[in-house]
């Protein structure tokens, strides 16, 4: 699978049984680079809800994935390390490993709705015009300091007064 915008764009992952016990084993690459993240990690499934008042237990109950109306919340837990694989026989570990965690929530996606809320305003074509024009002359004047500053020193330097003294440089004015 891809992620586009990522460092670590392609990958593969496997699902570990042993004893009962579940292990997520993922290494995500970087060809440019030739580096790989590779992630080892245990597999949690946790049914959510609230836990009964006389129950000392501070984590929920294992899920029942077969149960229709449970909630339930998948976490995986574990190491990360960075490695150098340019040569690939022999890679080489980057720094020290680090943990991570992941979380995926049971979403009823029946239920999810749009977050970005649509441009709700009217649009009027004057104040368009007059922002338009607002917007013409602040670079009207940032284009006119530009070309003033940019003078100035190809002036000075046909003087042969360049560079400036620390105390005369010019102060870049941020609003």
């Amino acid at each position: 699978q891809t992620s586009r915008g990522s460092q670590f764009p392609g990958g593969e992952w496997q699902l570990i049984e042993h004893d009962k016990r579940r292990r997520l084993r993922m290494t995500l690459q970087n060809r440019r680079d030739r580096q790989e993240l590779r992630y080892d990690g245990l597999v949690l499934v946790l049914t959510l809800g609230t836990a009964p008042e006389d129950d000392d237990i501070l984590l929920p109950p294992p899920a029942n994935l077969d149960d229709p109306g449970g909630a339930w919340e998948m976490r995986v837990v574990g190491k990360v390390s960075c490695w150098d694989v340019r040569h690939p026989e022999h890679p080489e570990q980057m720094g020290e490993p680090g943990s991570f965690s992941m979380v995926r929530l049971d979403v009823d996606r029946r239920k999810l709705f749009p977050t970005i809320k649509p441009f709700m305003r009217e649009l009027s074509m004057e104040e368009l015009q007059i922002e338009m024009e607002q917007q013409r002359a602040a670079d009207k004047a940032d284009e006119d300091e530009l070309r003033r500053i940019i003078d100035n020193v190809r002036r000075r330097k046909r003087q042969g007064d360049w560079p400036p003294s620390p105390e005369e440089r010019p102060t870049a004015h941020l609003e």
